[in-house]
Parts: C-alpha cells; sequence; structure tokens
C-alpha cells in the first residue's frame, strides 16, 4: 500500500511538473508571436502619430497665416512631426527624402515670415525663428546625407 502510494505521488509530481513546463513552452512561443505583434502596434502607432501631427501643423499653419499664433507654435509642430517620421524610418533614402520635404516647408515658412515682417504683420522674432528652423532641418539633412556616405564607404 505504501509503496502504491508512493508510486502514486510520483506521478503525480511528474504531471505537474510536465505541465508547468508545458505551460512554460506555451508562454514562451506566445512570447514570441506577440513580439511580431508589438511591432505591428508600434508601426501601426507610429502612422497614427504621424497622421496627428500632420494634422497638427496644418492647423498651426493656417493659424499662423491668419496672425492668431507666433511661429513658434508651427515651429514645434514641425520639429514633433520630423522627429516622429525619422523615428518610424530606417531607411538612409527614405529620412533623407522627408527631411528634404520638410526643408522645402521650411524655406516656404522663412519666405512667408519674411513677408509678414515686411508688411509690419509679424515680428522680426518670428523671422529669426523661422530661419532657425530651416538652418535645423538644413542641418538635419546634411548630418543624415553625411551618414549615408559614412556608411556607403
Amino acid at each position: 500500500m505504501r509503496r502504491c502510494l508512493v508510486v502514486a505521488i510520483a506521478v503525480c509530481l511528474f504531471g505537474v511538473c510536465g505541465a508547468f513546463v508545458f505551460v512554460g513552452a506555451a508562454q514562451e512561443q506566445q512570447q514570441g508571436d506577440s513580439n511580431g505583434d508589438l511591432l505591428v502596434q508600434v508601426k501601426r502607432l507610429q502612422k497614427e502619430r504621424i497622421e496627428t501631427l500632420e494634422e497638427l501643423l496644418s492647423i498651426c499653419s493656417m493659424q499662423y497665416r491668419q496672425g492668431n499664433v507666433g511661429f513658434d507654435v508651427v515651429a514645434a509642430a514641425q520639429d514633433e512631426l520630423i522627429d516622429a517620421q525619422l523615428q518610424s524610418s530606417d531607411k538612409p533614402d527614405e529620412r533623407i527624402a522627408l527631411l528634404k520635404k520638410q526643408l522645402e516647408v521650411a524655406s516656404d515658412v522663412l519666405t512667408f515670415s519674411t513677408a509678414r515682417y515686411n508688411a509690419a504683420r509679424a515680428t522680426r522674432v518670428d523671422v529669426c525663428r523661422a530661419r532657425a528652423h530651416y538652418l535645423d532641418v538644413s542641418i538635419k539633412l546634411l548630418s543624415e546625407r553625411s551618414k549615408q556616405r559614412g556608411g556607403a564607404k
């Protein structure tokens, strides 16, 4: 009887241990699958963030053109958008294209700010901020090009 009890306990213990091993393996598999899911979620959230920041920039630009906000609000929105776009891409050519596009926008804003200043509808501060922003984007573009050339050697 005692022997049967020892065997029964041993079978139960091995069964429990086996169940833990099985559950552990299943959890590891699930974590492996969820890592792929996490990457998909990150990409989806990055895309949503970029779309939201594009809308924010559009609103801020319109308000700036109407004279309701200063250029600093537009520059902050542009910087956030640039950073979000750069974070979402690891391809050098894509990053350079994004920065070229943003440089064009910064150039347009600088031209507009200068025209507003010349018409006495903006301050010199707005022009200086617009120029500083243009220079900042230019530097980012040149740095990205430098990285690409350095990586090509």
